[in-house]
C-alpha cells in the first residue's frame, strides 16, 4: 500500500475509532453531554506543498486555551509552538453552558457520494462524563445534520479570542 493510499485512508480509520470511542453514535444510543470537561478544536492544511502543510489544535478547558501549531515535516515553513490564548473568561462558561446538556444522538453524520480531492480537515472533540468523546470529523466533503450547537459555540469562541503576537503567522519569513 502506498503512502497516498494510507493517507486517504487515515481519515475513514480515525472516523470509525472517534465512533467508537465516542460513546454516541448517532440514533442508536442516548447520548447527552454531561460534565463536559474540555473541547479540542482541530484543523490541516490541505494538498500543498510539503513544508507548508500544519496542523492547528485548540485545547479548550475551563481553566484557559492553548493553540498548538505543527508543520508536517522537519524543515518546514510552518510557525509552529504552543500558546496560550487569552479568553474571555465569560466566554469559556458560555461555550460549557452551551454544550452541557446537548443531545447528541440526533447528529448525523453525512458523507458526500464522491469525495473531493484534497482539501483540509478539521474535527470537534469534545469530553465529557467519565472519558467520553463525541468526536466530528470532517474530511473534505462531510457535514454532519444537528451540529450548528456544538461548532457554532466553538466557532465563536476561537474567534474571539487574543493569540500572543509570536502566534499570529502561520509561516515563517522563509516563505
Amino acid at each position: 500500500m502506498s503512502v497516498a493510499q494510507m493517507q486517504r485512508m487515515r481519515p475513514r480509520i480515525l472516523t470509525l475509532l472517534a465512533l467508537l470511542l465516542s460513546g454516541c453514535s448517532s440514533g442508536r444510543q442516548a447520548c447527552v453531554l454531561r460534565d463536559v470537561t474540555s473541547v479540542v478544536y482541530s484543523q490541516s492544511s490541505g494538498a500543498i506543498l510539503p513544508e507548508l502543510q500544519w496542523r492547528e489544535t485548540y485545547t479548550i478547558a475551563r481553566s484557559g486555551v492553548r493553540l498548538e501549531r505543527r508543520g508536517a515535516i522537519s524543515g518546514t515553513l510552518v510557525n509552529e509552538g504552543q500558546w496560550d490564548a487569552i479568553p474571555d473568561p465569560a466566554g469559556i462558561e458560555l461555550l460549557f453552558s452551551q454544550l452541557e446538556g446537548l443531545d447528541c444522538s440526533t447528529l448525523q453524520r453525512l458523507e458526500p457520494e464522491d469525495s473531493p480531492d484534497g482539501g483540509g480537515n478539521s474535527g470537534y472533540e469534545v469530553h465529557y462524563g467519565t472519558n467520553q468523546v463525541l468526536a466530528l470529523l470532517y474530511e473534505p466533503g462531510v457535514t454532519y445534520r444537528g451540529d450548528a450547537p456544538i461548532t457554532g459555540a466553538v466557532d465563536r469562541l476561537i474567534e474571539s479570542l487574543v493569540l500572543p503576537a509570536q502566534a499570529i503567522p502561520q509561516h515563517t519569513e522563509g516563505q
